[in-house]
């Protein structure tokens, strides 16, 4: 079975979800964001590199360096219509102003509602990772 999870910029909370659903399960998992477009193929290293030089800490390295996981090279896409129709379940969890026709009404697609973390306290952020780290354990027992 291929997941695809969602968010709106695929820097951390679908990129946590790939992570710990990929270390969880025999089945495989891939990100994407709603607002990459231009970003596209930036590594997760660079996001982290160009934000600390703008005075803005972002903490999903650190974070998930803590779960010995180290998505630095993990690569930021722009979710299309191709990757909703080749995956079996898509999750969701993107600002709903910015989802495409194509993900809104799409039979494949559960929600979960968790606030963005970007630019988030490193507190807030690992709020919302035990959050997706709960969801994903749960799914993966739901898929056997």
């Amino acid at each position: 079975m291929e997941v695809l999870f969602v968010c709106n910029g695929n820097i951390t909370r679908s990129q946590i979800a790939k992570e710990m659903f990929n270390h969880l399960s025999t089945n495989h998992a891939e990100s994407a964001g709603t607002r990459v477009h231009q970003q596209e193929g930036q590594t997760l290293k660079e996001v982290v590199e160009e934000a600390a030089a703008r005075g803005v800490s972002v903490v999903v390295l650190r974070m998930m360096a803590e779960e010995q996981m180290d998505l630095s090279e993990n690569t930021r896409k722009q979710v299309t219509a191709a990757m909703v129709d080749a995956a079996d379940k898509v999750v969701v969890m993107a600002d709903k102003d910015t989802l495409p026709d194509y993900l809104v009404a799409n039979e494949k697609v559960v929600f979960w509602d968790l606030l963005d973390t970007l630019e988030g306290s490193y507190e807030f952020v690992v709020a919302v990772k035990e959050q997706i780290k709960q969801r994903v354990h749960d799914m993966v027992q739901e898929m056997g």
